[in-house]
């Protein structure tokens, strides 16, 4: 009873944490790439749902219906035409039309807010099973308080919905894996089924879940031998596959009437598009060995790895460890090898040179931890790294189960994607990561009370919970520091000077907007601005365009940031863009600039927004 107090009384306080932190900016946020979502895509879905016509619920190449599926359920509350209120974005608007926005916003990010608090105890139950209740419980607090998840949640982006689905599918895979339980694989191909209508990525799954079948076998042995092994491992891959499938035809209705989009969800979606053929060879392959000769071939190819597991296992421990170390030293040298910022930012020269140099699949390696371990909270990246080494190299020459070597290897795998495919791994583009992450710390903080001098110190069910509420502690001092900007929360283990993401979501625009409301005769200022959230939260005439032929307006203000310089000053000079006539983009982020409102996002003065008079720039 005792125990079960504690499990509930942590579900509690996270909760209520969250809720505390993240209700608010419900409504006081103006996002990137919303207005796609809430003028547009969910209400189409439902219009197409309430009308039958079911071509129309394939909304973009995403292919997002389970976030337009779910955020839509706030549509029963939303007043007037969500289509009407965005062609409020850039005109003039009175306070009932901002207030109409607002409302807009916050009906349908509420049902999505909802979804990632209601995965919870999902993740918890799953981690329970695999790993146990201790780091169950911890996982959960760094979860449920992690400054970037709780930020993403608060948007209408597909991000917010995958970043549980991904996880919560791999986790049901290896429980799958450690008990046999065939109503494990239902639910991981469930959930398969619906992140993979939300987000094309999560094809990766597909890949990842038949490289464990291998792994378990080389790990963890089979006495009933390979053929008997590879049969049931593949028949119930199958079946994976089958209910994935099937999930999909059910809730994504544009199916119903074009098959082809099935494919074009799965093995024609851009992240298996140039895979799928050798994938598909591999598994024909390997289903041919095993039925027709017995897996053969396979135990070949496997059985000389078994006897050498270990030398398997340590090799992944030190390609992750060689990796999270060379970013440590390169930024705390001062990126002193190469610069990792423009990595995630927007294309410029000084990213095509280090690319010249080192090639751009292995930057992207090099790179991909740096965003994912300086957006842990510190405790979280700590203990992160503890996990690592510990399982690494301590205990090179013991068994270690399969689960948690796997959390790692899909890490590292999601990063050998990525450079597959050229694309850099941001914080929200590797946002699925973040609750392995959590997990992997929690198994660190195990490790770490685990050891001999303090092991002794917290053996009770008091000592433990005391180390749960420090935990508590620590996350909700890291959501102070960034409130409200949680997305584009940065640990302080990176110097001050150093930027994780510039592409971000938009934090800023709503705090810019809010000043400009503030002037007097608002609604008779003309403002540009280079993030169009800004344009959505003031209440005069705005633009974000570059477009030459468009820019026939004298602007009162300008409104710039660190995030989209780079973007902003390449599109110009194409465009041989000059706003009012005569000012060059570029100059507009000069640091010598004066300022009638500066925010630096997170403290740093790298990641600002401000905002400028026309009259007063130079």
């Amino acid at each position: 009873m005792k125990e079960r107090i504690i499990t509930i009384s942590i579900f509690v306080a996270v909760i209520a944490t969250s809720v505390y932190f993240g209700f608010h900016r419900l409504e006081s946020y103006s996002g990137v790439d919303e207005p796609l979502w809430s003028y547009d895509r969910v209400p189409q879905f439902w219009d197409a749902i309430q009308s039958m016509k079911w071509k129309y619920t394939a909304l973009c190449d995403k292919p997002g219906v389970t976030l337009a599926a779910i955020s839509g359920i706030g549509l029963h509350w939303v007043s007037g035409d969500p289509a009407k209120l965005g062609d409020l974005r850039y005109a003039p608007k009175s306070p009932q039309d901002l207030q109409a926005l607002r409302s807009l916003y916050f009906d349908l990010r509420l049902p999505v807010y909802l979804f990632t608090l209601a995965m919870l105890p999902i993740f918890y139950w799953l981690i329970k099973k695999l790993l146990g209740k201790n780091i169950a419980r911890s996982s959960i607090i760094f979860i449920g308080l992690s400054p970037v998840l709780l930020g993403i949640s608060l948007m209408i982006n597909a991000d917010a919905v995958l970043w549980s689905l991904i996880p919560l599918a791999l986790l049901s895979f290896l429980v799958y894996q450690k008990e046999n339980n065939r109503n494990f694989l239902y639910l991981s191909g469930f959930l398969l089924g619906l992140a993979l209508i939300d987000k094309y990525i999560a094809n990766i799954l597909f890949l990842f879940f038949f490289g464990l079948i291998f792994l378990k076998y080389i790990f963890e042995g089979e006495t009933r031998g390979a053929e008997k092994y590879f049969k049931k491992a593949f028949a119930d891959f199958g079946l994976l596959i089958l209910v994935s499938a099937v999930t999909i035809f059910v809730f994504f209705p544009a199916v119903w009437v074009k098959p082809k989009i099935l494919l074009d969800v799965t093995i024609y979606s851009k992240a298996f598009y140039r895979t799928w053929r050798i994938f598909f060879a591999l598994l024909l392959l390997a289903a041919a060995d095993t039925y027709l000769l017995k897996s053969k071939i396979i135990s070949m190819i496997c059985d000389p790895i078994r006897t050498r597991k270990n030398w398997l296992r340590g090799a992944v421990y030190a390609i992750a460890l060689a990796l999270m170390a060379f970013v440590f030293v390169n930024t705390y040298s001062g990126m002193k090898f190469f610069d990792f910022q423009p990595v995630f930012n927007f294309p410029t020269l000084e990213l095509k040179q280090i690319n010249a140099r080192f090639g751009e699949p292995l930057i992207i390696m090099l790179s991909s931890f740096y965003p994912f371990l300086f957006s842990l909270i510190p405790a979280a990246a700590i203990l992160f790294v503890l996990a690592v080494v510990r399982s690494g190299v301590r205990r090179m020459g013991k068994d270690e189960s399969l689960p948690v070597f796997c959390l790692l290897l899909f890490i590292l795998f999601y990063y050998l994607g990525s450079a597959a495919s050229g694309v850099s791994p941001t914080p929200r583009y590797q946002i699925v990561l973040y609750p392995v992450a959590s997990i992997i710390a929690a198994i660190g903080l195990g490790h770490l009370l685990d050891m001999k001098s303090l092991k002794k110190y917290f053996s009770s069910v008091r000592s433990h919970l005391a180390v749960l509420l420090i935990l508590f502690a620590v996350s909700i001092w890291s959501l102070v520091s960034i409130r409200p900007f949680y997305l584009s929360y940065t640990s302080d283990l990176l110097p001050k000077q150093d930027i994780l993401d510039l592409r971000n979501m938009g934090d800023g625009s709503w705090e810019s907007a809010q000043y400009l409301n503030g002037l007097p005769d608002a609604k008779n200022i003309k403002v540009w601005a280079d993030e169009g959230g800004v344009c959505e939260a003031f209440v005069g005439a705005c633009s974000d365009t570059l477009k030459p032929d468009q820019l026939n307006t004298s602007f009162d203000y300008f409104v710039v940031s660190a995030g989209r310089e780079a973007k902003s000053v390449h599109m110009a000079q194409t465009r041989l863009t000059k706003l009012n006539g005569a000012i060059e983009v570029g100059s507009l982020y000069s640091e010598t600039n004066p300022y009638q409102f500066q925010l630096n996002v997170g403290g740093r003065s790298g990641n600002f927004v401000k905002v400028m008079k026309a009259d007063s720039l130079p």
